[in-house]
């Protein structure tokens, strides 16, 4: 949860590194287990937001809908085309600097085992339920604010803002989750001091709150060694 802020949160991959030092196993296992879970976070949030759409429409939310769902199918055709999987690792080998981060061909076994039906859709239900979780202590802020908000529309207005910072690949999404929150929020004609003060405090609450928490797990391990 450390490094959650990064760019789509791809940072928590470094668990592999973690995995490989106390159970002795190696990156091309782990590594494809971090990135799955990542992809099922975002499968989980896209399933949900397009579920959303059918009570509450919104336009932002339509077309992050779409930009997530074709980033989806054009990643998972990727990873079950065999070739192509090779052809990417063979290029990533040629580059120096590169190639002793390259996990061995194993990795392509790994991630078919864990592109199968059972997987994904075992994936996707712990996803979506750990976002409905995290969508309730966001539903429980503006309700602090005195806001009479719809659960669905709330998990529909902060979800989408948090794919759209993602997909910008900006750290922790800075400013683009933030803005467009903002910016949907104000569609509701919120004045512009509670919709900011939402916005802050159900980004302390979520993401940051997990890193914070992150950083001082990760500082306790690191010095027990």
């Amino acid at each position: 949860m450390a490094l959650i802020f990064t760019p789509g949160g791809m940072g928590t991959m470094i668990k592999s590194y973690y995995f490989k030092q106390k159970l002795s196993t190696s990156h091309s296992k782990i590594i494809p287990v971090a990135f799955f879970e990542r992809y099922h976070d975002l499968l989980g949030i896209t399933i949900l937001i397009v579920i959303t759409l059918f009570l509450f429409y919104s336009l932002p939310s339509v077309i992050i809908a779409s930009i997530s769902t074709t980033l989806l199918i054009m990643i998972y055709v990727v990873i079950q085309n065999q070739s192509i999987m090779v052809k990417i690792q063979t290029i990533l080998e040629q580059i120096r600097w590169i190639k002793k981060f390259i996990p061995n061909r194993e990795l392509n076994t790994s991630i078919q085992e864990l592109s199968k039906f059972h997987p994904i859709t075992l994936g996707i239900g712990i996803s979506i339920l750990s976002w409905i979780i995290d969508a309730t202590a966001v539903y429980f802020v503006f309700k602090g604010f005195l806001q009479t908000f719809e659960f669905l529309n709330v998990f529909q207005l902060y979800y989408s803002s948090l794919v759209y910072g993602a997909i910008s690949l900006l750290l922790g999404g800075l400013g683009v989750t933030e803005g467009s929150f903002l910016g949907m929020l104000m569609t509701y004609s919120l004045d512009i001091s509670i919709a900011s003060s939402i916005v802050i405090m159900t980004r302390l609450i979520t993401v940051w709150f997990a890193t914070i928490c992150g950083l001082i797990s990760t500082y306790f391990i690191i010095n027990k060694k």
